[in-house]
Order: C-alpha cells, then sequence, then structure tokens
C-alpha cells in the first residue's frame, strides 16, 4: 500500500477548510492534482486505490472523495457506491478520462471528464468541497 500524501499549507489560519481526498492508480495524476489544488483553500490527500481510499475513510474527516474510474481493483463507481453507502454525508465526484455516462448509472455522483479546462475542474471540486465541511 503507498502512503498518504496530504499537501496543506500550514501557514494557514485553521478554518473550516475541506479535505478533499483524490483516488488515482496513476501517481502522476495524483501529482498534477497536487499541484493544481496546491494554492486552494482546501487540504488535498492523495491515495492509489479504492481499498486505501476506504482506510483513509475511516481514520480521516473527509469532505470530498474525487476518483478516477477505471483503476486496478476497485473501481471508481465501485468506490463511490461505498463511499455513498458508508458516508453519506461525503460528497462524491467521480473524474474520469471515460466519458459515458453509463459507467455510473447506479452511482449518484458528479461525473468530471479529465479533458476539461483545470480551472473549471479545479473550481468544480473546490465548491464541492465546500459544500460538505
Amino acid at each position: 500500500m503507498s502512503p498518504v500524501t496530504k499537501v496543506s499549507d500550514p501557514s494557514d489560519p485553521v478554518l473550516a477548510r475541506p479535505t478533499v481526498l483524490f483516488v488515482d492508480d496513476d501517481e502522476p495524476t495524483l501529482t498534477s492534482y497536487e499541484r493544481l489544488f496546491a494554492s486552494e483553500p482546501i487540504e488535498v490527500i492523495t491515495v492509489t486505490s479504492g481499498l486505501h481510499a476506504l482506510q483513509v475513510l475511516r481514520i480521516e474527516k473527509i469532505d470530498l472523495v474525487v476518483s478516477d474510474f477505471a483503476m486496478s481493483g476497485m473501481n471508481g463507481n465501485a468506490l463511490l457506491r461505498e463511499v455513498g453507502r458508508v458516508y453519506p454525508h461525503v460528497g462524491r465526484i467521480l473524474l474520469t478520462g471515460v466519458a459515458d455516462s453509463e459507467l455510473v448509472l447506479d452511482t449518484p455522483c458528479r461525473v468530471l471528464t479529465k479533458g476539461m479546462d483545470a480551472g473549471l475542474i479545479r473550481h468544480a471540486i473546490v465548491r464541492a468541497a465546500y459544500r460538505h465541511v
């Protein structure tokens, strides 16, 4: 299991900053999310599998889970379905390179595609995170 990566700015005042858990089995993609959200007023945690994400959810206060769809082991659809069942207060976004609405018919969550403008993705995720604080 890979380590949990937390990215936050300790100089920020301790306010109701949301924590967003990014799940993707591609580590360079997770690194790009860390960079994309480095200047945002959220705490970022990254993990490389759905099972690891569920372990983090047991011990951390997570406000939003952003998951890739196509991952080895547990895919994003199954992960977000489980998150909704066990942690219904946690927001869920599927951020996928596969633009097929049939992928998420049984998972009520927002779907964003990786090909979208990075600024739009960042805005949608930060906004969703603050809705779930």
